[in-house]
């Protein structure tokens, strides 16, 4: 949580992610001139406006549901432009309209917190207050000690090497929630060699993988460029893997799935079960953060999937992930993860 080279501070994310799991509606009759934001109203109807809000009434709950609030006219604050600009990274301060969830913002934000008192390893904090990780993550890490996983951690910011070197610092029995002496996966670390650039040629729109250039180490001089065949066989041969993704492909593409993060599946290989967990999936065929790439076997090309085929993907391969709910549920990873297996072995995972 924070990405201070990206320009997000710790305080503006978690307003983000409260941001982006609230729903208004367009108001189409009744309209009060007095009114600010007359024109939306949350989607339980009622006002916007802090002053002119009925006290007596619940406060609207946000919607982590991957199927939204099932009203066609119900709008994501965070999709609506200009509520996005004024009020995303203030969510929950000032004047904004959310300032109604202030509440659960102070929940979330003490659920980040370090113990006071705790001498933390700087590598697990970006301000030495707050966790850079969520706990629930490193809970998952625990949960799955049992398990052969390969954990690819795949990024469109600047913040790969300060995660892995929080991963490290678990890892090494540094964190204050997991101290040494609990059992934890003994084979989870990020040496220098584990950090990656994807990238997407401008022209031809082929996919290429190599060393981060941002590390120089002897581990990784020399190492070549990988098409997304390698790029797959790495993921599949390494236990810890950190991709900086192609942000700006996905930009100029307009957000398109087709043009995300790329997650391969391979039909005929039962060996693996890709999950992928963020922020930015959404249930719109036209904007979403990942990008599935699909092949009957390991010997045919990749070829992308439409965006209508990627949202039905939630649930199997793909699992948006509502941030304030797991940072307030330290099992929410590991729960969805089984759901998500679950419905592999009921499905026959077939893509349509």
């Amino acid at each position: 949580v924070g990405d201070p080279a990206g320009g997000d501070t710790f305080e503006d994310c978690l307003n983000k992610c409260l941001c982006k799991n609230a729903f208004v509606k367009i108001k189409k009759d009744n309209i009060d001139t007095n009114e600010k934001w007359n024109n939306y109203t949350w989607h339980d109807d009622t006002s916007l406006d802090i002053e002119k809000r009925d006290n007596t009434k619940e406060i609207p709950c946000l919607i982590s549901d991957f199927d939204g609030p099932h009203l066609d006219e119900c709008l994501c604050v965070y999709k609506i432009p200009e509520l996005k600009e004024l009020y995303a990274k203030t969510f929950t301060e000032g004047d904004s309209p959310g300032v109604i969830y202030r509440e659960l913002y102070e929940k979330i934000e003490k659920a980040m917190k370090i113990p006071e008192g705790c001498d933390v390893d700087p590598r697990l904090t970006h301000d030495g207050v707050h966790y850079l990780i969520l706990p629930s993550f490193f809970y998952t890490l625990q949960g799955l000690q049992d398990i052969d996983f390969h954990l690819i951690i795949r990024t469109f910011g600047t913040d790969g090497p300060e995660i892995a070197a929080a991963i490290n610092a678990w890892s090494e029995g540094k964190h204050p929630l997991f101290p040494q002496d609990i059992n934890k996966p003994s084979n989870i670390f990020f040496p220098s060699s584990s950090l990656w650039e994807g990238r997407f040629n401008q022209e031809t729109g082929q996919y290429s993988l190599k060393p981060d250039p941002r590390i120089t180490s002897s581990d990784n001089v020399g190492s070549n460029e990988l098409n997304e065949d390698g790029a797959v066989k790495l993921m599949e041969s390494t236990k810890c893997l950190m991709f900086q993704d192609d942000y700006f492909w996905w930009k100029n593409n307009g957000y398109n799935p087709s043009a995300g993060k790329p997650l391969w599946i391979t039909h005929q290989d039962d060996r693996f079960h890709p999950i992928f967990f963020d922020d930015n999936i959404h249930n719109d065929a036209n904007d979403s953060i990942v990008s599935v790439r699909e092949r009957q076997t390991s010997e045919d090309p990749y070829s992308p999937l439409s965006g209508e085929s990627i949202r039905r993907l939630q649930g199997l391969y793909l699992v948006r992930v509502p941030t304030f709910e797991a940072i307030l549920d330290q099992n929410w990873f590991l729960d969805k993860i089984t759901q998500c297996e679950q419905k592999l072995q009921t499905s026959g995972a077939q893509i349509e």
